[in-house]
């Protein structure tokens, strides 16, 4: 894993989150319940000291590699007082400051690997075709494509869904998320309890382009196509 090194002249404010669900109750009060089995899960907020353009870019190009999906490993003081953990880059922002200074802003959100249950395998000799989440995610995924998956080249080759209830041939339930071309691609999905099920399409060469369900991996947040 890429180990990430920032300056000790930047600027790390941290800031601990925990997925609840808050619920009304009739006396007045709140019900509040902790989400899934992640528990609390840490964000940086980090910025930059003015930098010149030059060396402002160089280390946006290199938050850019891991553009909120690819994990790294990071700790706001290169791990000399605090234990390096896994982060992903969430956002960043670059904000010129005059004509010879730069200043890059950006949050590190820490990495939890999705662990769903694989659904649909009966088609399936690797993988499955659906996937139910036992704890809300909300992020990117990163869409592969395994080599030789006869599907179409096109810019929406590759469709991704979240269900309310397990897929079905009625297609109840169904919430379009977005398309990918059919190299692969990264895309924003936010499932939860309500919506704890996801499904991915792709358009199959075999049947005339159509979209066809896919026998897919998870690893760590990358989901692999590997067959029809």
């Amino acid at each position: 894993m890429t180990i990430l090194n920032l300056p000790p002249t930047w600027d790390a404010t941290r800031r601990v989150n925990i997925p609840i669900t808050k619920t009304k109750l009739g006396d007045g009060y709140d019900q509040i319940v902790v989400e899934g089995t992640f528990g609390a899960f840490e964000e940086w907020n980090i910025q930059s000291p003015p930098l010149i353009p030059e060396y402002a870019q160089d280390k946006l190009n290199q938050l850019r590699i891991f553009s909120g999906v690819t994990p790294f490993s990071w700790s706001p003081d290169n791990g000399l007082t605090i234990a390096r953990k896994t982060f992903t880059c969430e956002a960043w922002t670059l904000t010129r400051l005059g004509i010879y200074a730069h200043q890059i802003s950006g949050t590190f959100k820490e990495f939890v690997a999705i662990l769903p249950t694989t659904l649909c395998t009966a088609e399936c000799a690797i993988g499955g075709k659906a996937f139910q989440f036992d704890s809300p995610y909300s992020g990117f995924i990163q869409i592969q494509v395994a080599s030789g998956l006869p599907i179409t080249n096109a810019n929406d080759a590759i469709e991704v869904q979240i269900w309310t209830q397990m897929p079905g041939q009625n297609m109840v339930g169904r919430e379009f998320v977005g398309t990918v071309p059919y190299t692969g691609g990264n895309i924003l999905i936010d499932v939860d309890t309500s919506r704890p099920w996801l499904s991915v399409q792709a358009r199959n060469n075999n049947i005339g382009e159509y979209y066809d369900g896919v026998c897919c991996t998870f690893d760590g947040n990358v989901l692999t196509l590997l067959s029809f």
